[in-house]
């Protein structure tokens, strides 16, 4: 149902969310977005993509695990949720455009965060303001996720990942379930007219206050 409803918009031309390489684990293609195939180390990628995901993947990870199991984790998850921290020290000035709240990185003015270790992100808050872009990868990744009141996107790849995601005062709020059993908890909108599917979408007038 979740791949249907997904299809469904990506088929409309409206609902078109940018799938970076190396941000979707899968086990076969039909895991990935459309425009992606599952290539053999287990990273959705454009099909001629010679990107080395372990690499580009630790760029810019927030990887906070709490409570993994070791015996649950991929072998590539298990290597990321070693990796250094990527956020700035306490001390380090603000990333320009995204305020001192973002728990992430800040890219062109978007606070990104990357949650791609098993069990990682547990508890996710967007700042107040701005916009915001939360890639949930790992298998039971981000269990709760609460939105700003800028535009705001979550895209839930991993497995049971994105318990449950709340747009709050989002302006404009997409929600992309992906991974097996994601979303399936609680998906609150910004309001009934704005679902599509297990998630949220912001194309639409009644949808995008931004």
């Amino acid at each position: 149902m979740k791949r249907f409803a997904l299809a469904l918009a990506l088929a409309s031309g409206c609902y078109e969310p940018s799938y970076l390489p190396c941000t979707v684990q899968c086990a076969s293609t039909s895991e990935c977005a459309p425009s992606h195939v599952c290539r053999s180390d287990g990273w959705c990628v454009p099909p001629d993509s010679t990107e080395q995901c372990g690499q580009a993947a630790t760029a810019f990870d927030v990887t906070v695990t709490t409570d993994a199991n070791p015996s649950d984790a991929s072998t590539t998850d298990a290597s990321l949720a070693d990796a250094p921290p990527s956020t700035p020290p306490v001390d380090a000035p603000p990333p320009s455009g995204c305020g001192a709240s973002c728990p992430g990185t800040c890219i062109a003015g978007v606070c990104v965060i990357r949650c791609i270790a098993t069990k990682s992100c547990e508890a996710i808050a967007c700042p107040p303001t701005g916009a915001c872009r939360v890639e949930c990868t790992g298998k039971t990744s981000c269990k709760n996720v609460v939105c700003g009141s800028g535009e705001c996107t979550v895209i839930c790849g991993g497995n049971d990942s994105c318990k449950r995601v709340s747009c709050g005062e989002s302006c404009a709020c997409s929600v992309a379930c992906i991974g097996n059993d994601s979303c399936d908890d609680e998906v609150t909108c910004s309001s009934e007219a704005c679902r599509i599917g297990d998630g949220c979408t912001s194309i639409g007038p009644s949808c995008n206050d931004c």
